[in-house]
Formats: C-alpha cells, sequence, structure tokens
C-alpha cells in the first residue's frame, strides 16, 4: 500500500531542555514514511549540537540553518528543503500524538479536494490548566475557502496550532508561506492565507499538545509588547499590504 512521505519541519531556537523530549515524541510516531527537518535559528545553546548527534543516527532526519531571524523564515526554509508530498509543522517545545498522521491521512482520504487538515489541540499551562482553545468554535468537516481565510482573519484566538495541522504540498503553487516580516503572529498570517485559497478540514480528534510556559516565544513577546499592539503591527505588516497585492486577483479554487 502506497504510503506518502511526510515532512516534519522543526524550527529551532535555543530549545536545548527541550530537544531530548522532541526526539522521543518524534521516534513514538507510529507512521514511518517521513523526513525531519530542523531549522536551526540562530541558537547559542547546546541546540545544534544535540540535534546533530540525533541526525547521525537518524537517515531521515537533517539539520538546516537559517540565517534570517524568525520563525516564519525558518519555516519557510523548511518547505523549500522538504520533500515530502504532506507537511507538517513541530515547535521544539510542543507534542504530536503518535498517530496524528494515519489520522489526517485518513481524513484526506475522504475529503481529495482539500488541502489542510485541522486536528484538535489541547493547550496546557504550567500550572495545570488544560483546555481546547476550538472546541465548538469551527464546523467540522469540510470549510471551504475563502469563508475559512476571513474568518480566522476575523478570530485571530481561533486559528488552528502550528502543530495540528497536515497539509498538502501543492499549497506551495498557490504561493502560501509566512511573512517573514512578522516576529510574532506569522502562524495566523500563514493559516489566513491558506484560507482564502484552499480548502480545510477540521476534524475531532487531538493530535497536538501546545505547551504553554513562562519563558515560551509568546509569553515573552507579551511582556514586550501589548497585545493591542501586536494586532496593530500584524494588519500594518502583513494584512494590508498583503490584501493590496491580491485585490487585482480573481479567486480561483
Amino acid at each position: 500500500m502506497f504510503k506518502p512521505l511526510i515532512s516534519i519541519i522543526i524550527p529551532v531556537l535555543n530549545g536545548e531542555k527541550h530537544l531530548i523530549k522532541c526526539f522521543s515524541i518524534l521516534d513514538k510516531l507510529l507512521y514511518k514514511n517521513i523526513e525531519i527537518l530542523f531549522i536551526d535559528n540562530n541558537s547559542i545553546d547546546k541546540s545544534v549540537e544535540l540535534i546533530k548527534k540525533y541526525c547521525e543516527r537518524k537517515n531521515n532526519a537533517k539539520l538546516y540553518f537559517c540565517e534570517k531571524q524568525g520563525p516564519g523564515a525558518a519555516r519557510n526554509l523548511g518547505m523549500k528543503k522538504s520533500k515530502g508530498d504532506y507537511f507538517s509543522f513541530l515547535d521544539v517545545d510542543d507534542e504530536i500524538m503518535p498517530n496524528k498522521f494515519e489520522i489526517q491521512l485518513n481524513t484526506f482520504n475522504q475529503y481529495p479536494n482539500a488541502f489542510m487538515v485541522v486536528g484538535q489541540t489541547l493547550k496546557v499551562y504550567t500550572d495545570g490548566r488544560n483546555y481546547n482553545p476550538n472546541e465548538n468554535k469551527l464546523s467540522l468537516g469540510l470549510n471551504s475557502s475563502p469563508g475559512i481565510g476571513f474568518f480566522w482573519l476575523k478570530q485571530f484566538q481561533h486559528n488552528p496550532h502550528i502543530s495540528s495541522v497536515l497539509i498538502k504540498r501543492d499549497i506551495i503553487q498557490k504561493k502560501i508561506d509566512f511573512p517573514e516580516q512578522l516576529l510574532f503572529g506569522e502562524d495566523v498570517a500563514f493559516f489566513v492565507k491558506v484560507g482564502l485559497f484552499a480548502d480545510t478540514v477540521l476534524i475531532d480528534k487531538q493530535v497536538s499538545i501546545y505547551n504553554r510556559h513562562n519563558n515560551s516565544s509568546v509569553s515573552i513577546s507579551n511582556e514586550k509588547i501589548s497585545i493591542n499592539e501586536r494586532y496593530l503591527q500584524f494588519f500594518r505588516k502583513f494584512a494590508f499590504p498583503y490584501f493590496s497585492e491580491i485585490k487585482n486577483f480573481s479567486y480561483k479554487k
């Protein structure tokens, strides 16, 4: 039975203390036809050393270096270097379920015209609190473009978590990537782009865990800049220029 290749793209910035657990999560995946792409984003700890040792014992894992700072640039490099029929993202401090890819590939078989399958994510805090941020917020099954894209543009908090998706490689042909000028909210912008030009399927099965801790990039950014300013920067640096750029193009499936 044909098993398509899945590329797992993992940006890393000083992820030393999370990498051993990340390696364990990757090793427990039930789906085996995968390639693992670590994209180092100028780490100054022992991340590179640990990743190199992991890649030495794994013939399907590679390390690349992204000189341009930011998760968007790192993920874009990962997509360019990937060879899979599908690609998925994993932040080094988060988790994906062992059966994530079987679940999502089965969904693609049910919805062959979809470009992205989104599973459920459990958001877990260091104090033990946890919840599903998207429970009962989106319609299960097929969510058509461009409506789902406009929904995500209006409702930032209901965008998928980056580790919860599986995406067809063909999405790259639609010139959809992460805006590298955004250091925060680049994943929201990416999903808005996807939702504007490609149909998405939402399923009710948990496929990932988002670990929210005090030294995460989001927590650090919240200390440096207010949420309101982040929204303003999102529209000023991404939304306004992007919609101005595509306004003369007709929407096509």
